[in-house]
């Protein structure tokens, strides 16, 4: 009993030394590389900042640029707050153009986290020998292969850890019902679908097992939410803030990801119901355009464009149950109504009106259309009036006062439907 109660103990204590030298190799890495980028920007205008030396104004438009591409990049690599991305790159760059002995403060500060990150990783290696020797001491052992035969496998599987399977699913799109969960996943398109998985799922932790070539990682993961965008927007759109972590084991690579979403189970549930209730209304010998004339008169007449809402107004249940939101929250209610209904659509995002815009796609007799929702919706709210100038419409009408990256969406017919 006492040699369990020292493993035990070592465990605990080798857990919190890993996370505090983790903490600190990732704060090394974080202050080198914003240190390294803002050194390569600077190079560019360092010939501007001498010319506007004593002109404070003309220097923060300067640097306005570099302090932009600078987070914009860390950001991408770093699943850091954001805030405190901007607080390191602020003061590292104040450094950098303050002269001499201001660099020289940035270098011994950058020297002193590297080498207590140092000393961490030691200790964190010394402790994982003491555990690994107190395992050795106790006497419990644990039977791998009864672990295997509960989950499903067999006494030949593989040792590697399993994902876990989560409740049933809810709040899902009609493909994503259609997703199985991979053991293994080595494509970006296998992970895509693993991330719409537990996300239909309202999951907010779950673990992924990347057993394809660790050195694209990174990549695949990046091509994965591009997947998920195109695949499932308003999965996509579901969560509002994430982290992930992924930890190399030679073999394999496990990502853990925390979500935190904007809407609630029981809302993403309520959702779900109310889209059935809807399409159920609808007959079942109307043609596609009827349908489609039908949920684009039922979003007008039901709702008014508002910024301000009581839940989040780019959501489909602010649509549907406080009648007002915005133009994400047109499109993705339309999506998820069109797909109910059997009709082919997607979701597109570019710009209108001088902002950002997302409105859908519509595919009939084989065809590709634009419907927006947001703009068929008279502003001031008149809730018996529905516009139709935006109704299955083509890309040289839609052209007029919209754009889009062409690339990432299908060509529509030629002329309006």
């Amino acid at each position: 009993m006492i040699r369990l109660f020292n493993f035990i103990l070592f465990l605990v204590l080798f857990i919190i030394i890993l996370y505090l030298t983790f903490l600190c190799v990732r704060s090394f890495r974080l202050r080198r590389t914003i240190r390294q980028l803002l050194k390569q920007e600077l190079r560019g205008v360092r010939h501007e900042l001498a010319h506007w030396a004593h002109h404070p104004g003309q220097q923060f438009e300067v640097l306005k640029p570099v302090y932009t591409a600078v987070s914009f990049s860390v950001g991408r690599t770093f699943s850091v707050n954001q805030t405190r991305i901007d607080d390191l790159i602020d003061r590292e760059l104040n450094r950098l153009i303050k002269g001499v002995w201001a660099r020289i403060t940035s270098l011994f500060e950058l020297g002193l986290v590297g080498l207590i990150a140092g000393v961490f990783m030691l200790v964190s290696l010394f402790q994982g020998i003491m555990v690994l020797e107190q395992y050795q001491k106790t006497s419990f052992q644990v039977d791998l292969s009864a672990v295997s035969q509960w989950l499903g496998g067999s006494e030949e599987a593989d040792a590697t850890p399993r994902m876990s399977i989560p409740k049933s699913a809810v709040g899902l799109t009609p493909q994503a019902k259609t997703y199985a969960l991979p053991s293994r996943i080595t494509t970006s398109k296998e992970m895509g679908q693993a991330f719409a998985y537990y996300m239909s799922r309202h999951e907010s932790e779950f673990q992924i097992q990347y057993t394809g070539d660790p050195s694209r990682f990174t990549e695949v993961g990046e091509q994965a939410w591009e997947w998920l965008q195109r695949n499932e927007p308003y999965l996509m759109r579901l969560y509002k803030d994430s982290d992930g972590k992924g930890m190399d084991y030679g073999s394999y690579v496990m990502y853990t990801m925390t979500l935190d979403y904007t809407l609630s189970q029981d809302q993403t549930d309520r959702v779900e119901k109310k889209v059935k209730q809807i399409v159920k209304k609808i007959p079942k010998n109307w043609s596609d355009y009827k349908k489609v004339r039908y949920i684009n008169d039922y979003i007008v007449r039901h709702t008014a464009y508002k910024l301000k809402s009581k839940e989040s107004p780019y959501t489909p249940y602010s649509i549907l149950f406080n009648r007002e939101g915005v133009c994400e929250g047109y499109a993705l209610t339309a999506y998820l109504l069109l797909q109910a209904a059997d009709v082919e659509v997607r979701y597109i995002s570019g710009k209108a009106g001088g902002g950002l815009h997302a409105w859908n796609l519509v595919k009939l007799k084989g065809n590709w259309y634009h419907l927006d929702t947001t703009w068929n919706d008279p502003v001031p709210n008149r809730p018996d009036e529905v516009q139709e100038d935006y109704l299955l419409v083509s890309d040289d009408t839609l052209r007029e006062d919209h754009s889009w990256n062409a690339k990432k969406y299908p060509q529509t017919a030629k002329v309006d439907y």
